[in-house]
């Protein structure tokens, strides 16, 4: 079991950068594949507790287009819930 806690919209940013890096190609550098970085972990499940304005854009794109098979969502407000899951819905 691998976990990260930490600021959700920074390793999305993160990921969604290594992931295009590894898609073109040249220009990586070893550390950007490294099992060291917790950014270039793979996880099968997404745990996300953001704020009351709800998930940062990067997060969204990152949780539908990662290896998720799974999120769990906590959340305490009721219109950014309802407004992450209109767009995760689709995909999960």
């Amino acid at each position: 079991v691998h976990v990260f806690q930490g600021d959700a919209g920074e390793w999305a940013s993160k990921s969604l950068s290594r992931s295009k890096k590894q898609n073109h190609g040249p220009g990586r550098s070893a550390s950007d594949t490294s099992k060291n970085c917790w950014y270039s972990q793979h996880y099968r499940v997404l745990l996300v507790d953001p704020p009351r304005m709800g998930l940062d854009r990067k997060v969204c794109e990152l949780a539908m287009s990662g290896p998720f098979e799974h999120v769990i969502y906590v959340s305490c407000g009721r219109r950014a819930l309802k407004g992450d899951l209109d767009i995760l819905g689709k995909e999960f």
